[in-house]
């Protein structure tokens, strides 16, 4: 893949974590309802996790503008690497919709090609 499709892949990336995180942050009481969860006595970690999903999208917004920024992309690997595990545990003990679960295992997707990216499909010799 060139590098005009590694912008638009890290861009479609941002755009997920803002369709994720953004609507946590800024109207948690709704998207605690939409996953079915449990009422929470505080938001605060609902938006505090919103907030850094969202964050992860400003990051790979700047991965998108400079490809040279890789260490950002280890790191969202991690990252969704973490949620993905998270959500798992919680949805087989049954304490999350699938609806949620699902949601997560996009990351997994993204996970594939951001190793693709980083392994693979664009070498620092490339840059």
């Amino acid at each position: 893949m060139g590098d005009a499709g590694w912008k638009i892949l890290f861009t479609v990336a941002a755009g997920f974590n803002f369709a994720v995180g953004l609507p946590m942050l800024l109207a948690p009481d709704l998207m605690v309802a939409a996953f079915r969860m449990a009422p929470q006595p505080t938001l605060l970690f609902v938006q505090f996790t919103g907030g850094l999903v969202a964050i992860f999208g400003l990051y790979y917004t700047v991965v998108a503008r400079n490809l040279a920024r890789r260490e950002i992309v280890w790191l969202g690997i991690v990252g969704k690497l973490f949620a993905v595990g998270l959500l798992t545990a919680y949805f087989l003990v049954g304490l999350i919709p699938t609806l949620a679960f699902s949601l997560g295992l996009g990351d997994l997707a993204f996970v594939a090609l951001f190793l693709w990216f980083l392994l693979g499909g664009r070498k620092l010799s490339a840059q």
